[in-house]
């Protein structure tokens, strides 16, 4: 008898797992996980026409985020933390009902401010709370590719 109840016990556990998926022991919904941003390139070239798609996921649905860019060195004599916001397409970033988004950055302005160097590009939410970070390199291409880092040498150099 207590073979055959351990028997159907695990036929039954295996239906419903094959019948409901994970959903039999839980699945984490939108939101339920920590935030993640993550860049098409993690390396820019140095142009106010570079692009880069920038996304992310584990928001809550419906969610308003902004985007940062903290900047130092290069051109820009002191540290700054700069909202990219009228920069992105599309504009405002909002999570769809999964907590995913994506949006395009134009570097634009980014190319006068910034030289060959790694910053960090930091996800907030509307009361400027950290979310998620993720760090990124600009290149000077109209430099000489053997002054480049080796880090942009390697994701950058033909």
């Amino acid at each position: 008898m207590k073979k055959l109840s351990v028997v159907l016990l695990t036929v039954f556990l295996l239906g419903m797992l094959i019948v409901g998926g994970t959903q039999v022991f839980g699945s984490p919904g939108p939101g339920s996980t920590s935030p993640t941003v993550v860049l098409s390139q993690s390396v820019v070239p140095l142009d106010a026409k570079s692009q880069v798609v920038i996304m992310g996921s584990g928001y809550e649905p419906e969610q308003e985020i902004k985007i940062l860019v903290h900047l130092s060195g290069g051109r820009a004599t002191w540290a700054t933390v700069s909202d990219i916001g009228v920069y992105l397409d599309p504009s405002p970033v909002v999570a769809n009902e999964f907590g995913v988004w994506a949006t395009a950055w134009t570097v634009s302005r980014y190319s006068r401010l910034a030289g060959t160097g790694m910053y960090m590009l930091e996800v907030v939410d509307d009361e400027y709370n950290a979310l998620a970070s993720a760090p990124f390199g600009f290149v000077n291409i109209k430099e000489p590719q053997e002054e480049w880092p080796k880090w942009g040498q390697v994701l950058l150099g033909e």
